[in-house]
């Protein structure tokens, strides 16, 4: 398996307990497990420490962080306990920067229920976290022999008035930004058998992270669209193709 790969963070674990060791009024860490982004948690101090108890023992390979508002002086860890009161570690990883979205994966992960996520940064007065996604992370046996294509999106409305004139919203005059997204093809060439079936657990119902390259730290948050794993079938092979949509961001106030 080739390093440069794409891939997801999936399967999303279930979180039986969260707890924040601060939260403010109305961004409760509850938010951060809500699977809207948008809907952020928000810690009042520069430094975050968030204990999770997941509802049933796991091995998390990939965890995320979705739009958060962390720079790069940022120190940001995440561990593994044995125990619920989080006193015996088990393993203790730092996650790389990565602006608006961050993400770390294992190759193999310890058997437990107990994670924390520690974080501090010098350079804000509040954390900001729209997801928080521990979850199984899986790579593409082979990458896009077709290639990748990339659209980016901007949410707005164009209209054309009884006179033929074109006009859109929102206007940039409305002081409020639309939001955006990034969607994304992605054209495989022949699958062999024995990859079949994981391909089409990603089109599994959820939301997932999407890893254009596991060399990189680019990723995105949204759902796989696809009911079915499209096939087209050529002379001297069969290709697929997966799509997935960003969760549009943004739509605030300037």
């Amino acid at each position: 398996m080739r390093p440069e790969n794409g891939g997801f963070i999936h399967k999303r674990f279930k979180i039986q307990t969260a707890e924040a060791s601060a939260q403010k009024t109305g961004y409760e860490i509850e938010k951060a497990f809500n699977k809207f982004a948008t809907e952020v948690f928000i810690c009042p101090t520069n430094t975050l420490t968030v204990k999770m108890t997941l509802k049933e023992p796991g091995n998390v390979t990939g965890f995320a962080l979705i739009y958060h508002n962390l720079t790069q002086t940022s120190s940001i860890l995440f561990s593994y306990f044995s125990d619920s009161n989080f006193s015996t570690l088990i393993e203790e990883k730092s996650i790389t920067y990565a602006a608006k979205n961050t993400f770390i994966i294992y190759n193999e992960a310890p058997n437990t229920q107990y994670i924390q996520l520690d974080i501090t940064d010098p350079n804000v007065t509040e954390i900001k976290i729209g997801c928080i996604y521990p979850g199984l992370a899986y790579q593409f046996p082979y990458n896009y022999k077709f290639g990748l294509e990339t659209e980016f999106h901007v949410v707005k409305q164009v209209d054309t008035t009884d006179e033929g004139i074109h006009f859109e919203t929102p206007d940039e005059d409305d002081n409020v930004t639309a939001p955006e997204y990034h969607r994304y093809r992605m054209n495989f060439g022949d699958l062999k058998h024995q990859y079949f079936h994981e391909y089409c657990e990603l089109i599994k119902p959820g939301k997932k992270v999407y890893i254009l390259k596991f060399t990189e730290m680019e990723c995105y948050y949204g759902i796989v669209p696809d009911q079915s794993l499209k096939k087209v079938t050529t002379r001297n092979e069969d290709t697929y193709s997966l799509r997935f949509f960003e969760d549009a961001l943004g739509g605030t106030d300037d």
